[in-house]
């Protein structure tokens, strides 16, 4: 009975010990318990496309170009939805096509609820 536990015993210890060197990676360790461990981040920048519309062509030599920022402005429309009804697929996909995007959610008023729809201002 001794022999049998001293082998499970044993067992147990080699079977834990593996177990903890197979664990991938490199275990980070702190002197108290709740300390936070060296920070491993990797970033990974990768230039994204730009494509500009609506602007005259530029060459660029030696110049310097300057630029103004402007803000966009926007077209607002309210679709009313009677109660009871749902907004329905074919209206807002011509609202769509007219480029309206609904903004936000649904609200509630007295006669249903509107959709607040926006579009670029020409």
């Amino acid at each position: 009975m001794r022999t049998t536990f001293i082998c499970a015993y044993v067992a147990g210890l080699l079977g834990a010990g593996t177990a903890i060197l197979a664990a991938p990676g490199e275990r980070q360790s702190t002197y108290r318990p709740g300390d936070p461990t060296e920070a491993r981040v990797s970033i990974q920048n990768t230039p994204l496309p730009v494509e500009l519309h609506g602007t005259a062509t530029v060459t660029l030599g030696a110049a310097v170009v300057q630029a103004r920022l402007t803000r966009q402005p926007w077209e607002y429309r309210v679709i009313s939805i009677p109660v009871g009804e749902a907004p329905s697929g074919q209206q807002l996909a011509a609202a769509g096509l007219d480029g309206w995007e609904a903004i936000g959610i649904p609200f509630q008023t007295s006669g249903g609820a509107s959709l607040l729809l926006k579009r670029p201002a020409p």
